[in-house]
């Protein structure tokens, strides 16, 4: 999955899904915040949590979303307890926690 982005003018809602055996991309969900430099996490099967990135305002978000595979829509996720954008995320096994780490807050 590819999301959102930035056009050169505007940050982008969009997601784009890559079928690795076609190697086609397709049209995916709308995100809910147009966003761009976020991180994207597999939490498993069936959900991929997309943290923080920036928008058309400077600084970064403590946003979050989830897109559920299965239905193909972004949900809200937690809220970070600092904005973040260029950061990079992982998922701790076996836990299942999600390390963020890194990136720009946009504050001094």
């Amino acid at each position: 999955i590819v999301v959102g982005g930035h056009d050169g003018r505007q940050p982008l809602a969009s997601t784009e899904i890559l079928d690795l055996e076609t190697m086609r991309v397709s049209p995916g969900p709308k995100l809910a915040t147009a966003r761009f430099s976020c991180a994207v996490v597999r939490l498993d099967d069936s959900r991929i949590l997309v943290v923080g990135g920036v928008g058309s305002t400077p600084g970064g978000f403590a946003s979050t979303e989830i897109l559920d595979v299965r239905e193909m829509r972004f949900r809200p996720g937690p809220r970070l307890g600092t904005s973040r954008s260029g950061c990079a995320a992982a998922l701790v096994p076996p836990s299942g926690s999600v390390l963020v780490a890194g990136g720009l807050s946009g504050e001094e």
